[in-house]
């Protein structure tokens, strides 16, 4: 829409093909609030749409790991809403659209590059169809399926760490090396045989270690 818009102003006729069936409706990705850092001023002068009113400065920034929360310096990010709601970039770039003029075709699907005019600017892409159209390889398919395998990632790491509580719950032994680990077996296996010669036995009672001794017969 911002090249549109810029053609627009220099007289051109301008179309625009949406495979979405209005502005910002691709159900996949939007709607969503992306933290951009750029800054306002400087981004409209370059792209000659003053954006300013398209944008939210972020006040507070924290990024959480594993349940820990980091706070970033947020001096220089914005917040930018993707979609299809009133107070979305979408929505604040097509009212200008329209205010040039621009015509807009929605449920428009490129399929192909041949299906496109000459002197054409194409912007696709996050879509499998979208990248496929204009040859480009692209393997996880659309956001959806990309928030997915993230959420399975959080889930197996989630898992991981609840059976590594639950094993530190059920063997409290604090970790040792495995030098300690065979001074410890050898201890283990002395105080078995210590065990096994506290038995009684026919010839006499013994009670001590090793094994027992054999008494003397006083018969003839």
């Amino acid at each position: 829409m911002v090249a549109g818009i810029n053609l627009a102003r220099q007289d051109y006729e301008v179309e625009i093909w949406e495979a979405a069936k209005s502005i910002g409706q691709m159900g996949d990705f939007h709607p969503s609030v992306h933290a951009t850092p750029f800054h306002v001023r400087k981004v409209s002068d370059y792209i000659g749409i003053d954006i300013s009113g398209g944008v939210i400065d972020c006040r507070r920034m924290v990024f959480y790991v594993e349940g820990q929360g980091y706070e970033v310096n947020a001096e220089h990010f914005v917040l930018v809403e993707r979609g299809g709601r009133k107070n979305s970039m979408d929505q604040f770039l097509y009212k200008i659209a329209l205010d040039h003029g621009i015509k807009f075709r929605f449920n428009t699907m490129v399929k192909s590059l041949s299906d496109i005019p000459e002197r054409s600017i194409m912007a696709t892409g996050m879509t499998k169809e979208g990248m496929g159209a204009i040859g480009v390889p692209y393997e996880l398919g659309t956001a959806a399926a990309t928030l997915r395998a993230e959420q399975r990632m959080i889930r197996a790491s989630r898992t991981a760490r609840d059976r590594a509580r639950r094993s530190t719950a059920i063997s409290p032994e604090p970790y040792r090396t495995s030098r300690e680990l065979r001074a410890a077996s050898r201890r283990t296996r002395r105080r078995g045989r210590t065990r096994s010669g506290a038995v009684s036995c026919a010839t006499g009672r013994h009670r001590g270690p090793g094994p027992p001794r054999r008494r003397r017969s006083t018969a003839p």
